[in-house]
């Protein structure tokens, strides 16, 4: 059976308003979490939490040990990783 609806008056399937904020509150979370995932290698984080643990908190050693051998650790990477490609760029 042919719609007796045609030409420029059918309109295309469309979601609904909802739906389509939804979806785009899913795809925000997502590309959230994704930031927080790479952002947490840079340092960023640990710097901030060791900063206001010493600043606000009055924490010794003892407390901030933690942050401080990982933000050496992320800091020796990135410092091996430039050492190579510093290395690398003298040779070629």
């Amino acid at each position: 059976m042919k719609s007796l609806i045609s030409g420029p008056l059918r309109s295309p399937a469309r979601a609904s308003p909802l739906a389509t904020q939804t979806r785009q509150a899913s795809e925000a979370l997502l590309c959230d979490q994704v930031i927080e995932q790479q952002s947490s290698i840079t340092g960023l984080p640990v710097s901030v939490s060791l900063s206001a643990a010493i600043l606000f908190g009055d924490a010794g050693i003892s407390v901030v040990w933690p942050d401080v051998l990982a933000l050496a650790v992320i800091g020796l990477v990135f410092f091996a990783i430039a050492l190579t490609r510093f290395r690398k760029s003298l040779t070629s």
